[in-house]
Formats: C-alpha cells, structure tokens, sequence
C-alpha cells in the first residue's frame, strides 16, 4: 500500500510460500510493481511433502499459480530434487503438477544441500554421510547422495526442467540424453542410425520399459 502510495514506480519480484498469498494481496503486489512471483513448493509429491513437515500442500500451490496468473503476474515455482525418499514415481507427480499449471519458470539446484541444523542433517549424521567436522574443511556444500548419484539427480532435474515424465521417456530420447550430456555431438549420428533401421529402433522402443526397470536396479547395486 506504501508503495502505491507514494507513486514509487519501482519493479520488484517476490520469493514467498503458496499459503502466503490470496487475490487480494496478489493484485496489490500487481499494482505496487511486483512482476513475477517464484513459490518455494519443493515438490508436488503429498508424500515427501508430508516427510518435509511443509504445511503447504499441492491444492494450495496449484491455486497460487491460478491466481497468479489471473492478476497478470509471471509466476514460478522452486524444487528440491532429490530429499529423503524422491522415487522416479515421486518425481513424476512434480512433473504432472507442472505439466498441470502450465508453468514455464522452474528453479532448482539439482539437488538436496546438507545444511547444519535441519532434520536432513541429522539423519546424514546418523547415517555417517556427514559430520561436524565437515565444516572446518574447504569442501563445498555436500549433496544427499545416499539414495541416488549425482547422476540420476541430474538426470531428475533435467525431466523436471524440460516436464518429461520419467514414466514416458522412451528408449530414444534417455539415449539421446546420455549421448548428449556425457558423449555430445554424438547422439545425431545414433540417431541417423536408428532412423535407418526402423526395425531395431521398434524392437528396442518395446523392450525398453524392461529394460529400464533392470538397468534402474543395477545402478542401485553399483551406488
């Protein structure tokens, strides 16, 4: 109200929670020069929501963005990939509800920072993954790898930046990602390939779901 008030005339945008906001404070922030809006939502899994103690939930997030849209702001939403328990199933529920509100503005660091004083710490801690004297030494931030590589997190981040379902990636496109990220240049050569041979891009497509689940389960046994 300040701001309008004295005809400030400034541009800012806002870093808040779902359940922080409602129509009307929406419009003032409008008014007042606020043009865009990132909700720290985490991730849209009820269960790691619950595992997180967030009081927000999905509805409350998926009706911020509703409403932020609806007064004319950009909105944008922050995640966590990788906390205690994220599946490929769980990732694949934050990919619906972003493929859902249709949001174009997605931040993550790609991963889960062991910070001193969270619950996440504690249990690195118990896990022997991290302790205090970890903090007296140069290392960077640590990363909670304990259930998946950095890797896969990587892997994660980039279907949720792209909202590419886990569930729904076909055998050409994880191929064209690996080649990609770890190969580059490489993959439109595989892909030239592939295309010439239509029957073994066909059989491989139709024996990738299973495929998929057995290699998932050999990266679990070398991590």
């Amino acid at each position: 109200d300040e701001i309008v008030k004295r005809q400030l005339h400034i541009a800012f945008y806002v870093n808040t929670r779902a359940d922080c906001v409602d129509f009307e404070i929406l419009k003032k922030l409008k008014q007042a020069g606020c043009y865009n809006i990132s909700y720290g939502i985490e991730t849209a899994s009820p269960t790691l929501l619950s595992r997180m103690n967030k009081e927000n939930d999905v509805h409350k997030a998926e009706t911020a963005v509703t409403l932020t849209k609806r007064v004319g702001l950009f909105p944008g939403v922050l995640i966590v990939v990788g906390y205690v328990g994220e599946t490929e199933e769980t990732i694949d529920e934050t990919i619906d509800f972003l493929q859902r509100v249709d949001i174009s503005e997605v931040g993550t660091v790609g991963g889960l920072w062991i910070l001193p004083g969270t619950g996440v710490y504690r249990y690195a801690k118990k896990l022997g993954i991290i302790d205090d004297s970890f903090w007296l030494s140069d290392e960077p931030c640590m990363v909670y790898t304990h259930e998946h590589s950095l890797k896969k997190l990587r892997f994660f981040t980039h279907a949720i930046k792209n909202r590419k379902k886990l569930s729904e990636m076909t055998f050409k496109y994880h191929l064209m990602y690996v080649l990609r990220t770890y190969i580059g240049g490489f993959e439109q050569k595989v892909l030239n390939v592939l295309n010439k041979l239509p029957l073994i891009g066909h059989l491989l497509e139709n024996s990738y779901p299973a495929i998929r689940h057995n290699f998932s389960r050999l990266i679990r046994f070398w991590e």
